[in-house]
Parts: C-alpha cells; sequence; structure tokens
C-alpha cells in the first residue's frame, strides 16, 4: 500500500479506510457534513485547522491525523478505559488502540526509569 502524507504510513492508510467501511458518518455526526457524508478534509484543513494552528501559534507541520494519536494516549494516560477509548475511536479491537495509536510518554518513560532505578538500587 502507497505512503499516504495525511496518515503518516500504510498502516494508519489501512486503518483508516476500515474504519470508513465499517463506520460510515452517521457513526459519528460531529464528523459529518449536511449530507451525513465524511467531512472534506481539505476543506477542513483550510477553513478550520490551520488557523487554528496560527492562532495557537505552532510553526511546526502538524497532520489532523496526528490528534487522533494524541488523543488515544491522552485518554489513556489520564486512566480511561482501553475498551471506551477503542470505542470513542471507532475501533473494533482495543488491539488497534494499543498498538497503533498509543504513544509513550516522556513523563511515563521518565516514572518507568525510576521505577526501575529504584528497584535495581534494593
Amino acid at each position: 500500500m502507497a505512503h499516504d502524507p495525511i496518515a503518516g504510513g500504510s498502516l494508519e492508510v489501512e486503518h483508516r479506510q476500515t474504519c470508513h467501511r465499517k463506520y460510515p458518518a452517521t457513526h459519528l455526526p460531529e464528523m459529518a457534513g449536511p449530507a451525513a457524508e465524511p467531512l472534506d478534509l481539505d476543506n477542513l484543513r483550510a477553513r478550520h485547522f490551520r488557523p487554528a494552528l496560527a492562532r495557537a501559534e505552532i510553526a511546526r507541520p502538524v497532520r489532523v491525523y496526528e490528534l487522533r494519536h494524541g488523543f488515544a494516549t491522552a485518554a489513556l494516560e489520564a486512566g480511561a478505559g482501553t475498551r471506551t477509548v477503542a470505542y470513542l475511536m471507532g475501533h473494533s479491537s482495543t488491539r488497534t488502540t494499543l498498538d497503533v495509536y498509543q504513544h509513550v510518554s516522556d513523563e511515563r518513560k521518565r516514572a518507568a526509569a525510576d521505577v526501575i532505578a529504584a528497584r535495581l538500587s534494593r
């Protein structure tokens, strides 16, 4: 499968395409246009996403799709259940949520290193 610059990789592209087949836009009405069709991504970027990045003074390139990764990581780190996050993201399996979307933050890496160091220093 070809690399998609929006999604960042073929696994993400495949997952996104699967989600669109399994969950039509009516499943998540806030992500649908007036005719319950998926929003036009180019229009979303131009009218809403890029202006929001400018207002937030974020200069680095950010992809809309990265928000899903950030959401999953933040929700899981905040203590939301894996099944709940998987459901909110439209995943049929928690495995996708954990394998594709959860990223380990620097804070969690430091906490793990501290626990290991404490265990080793006994």
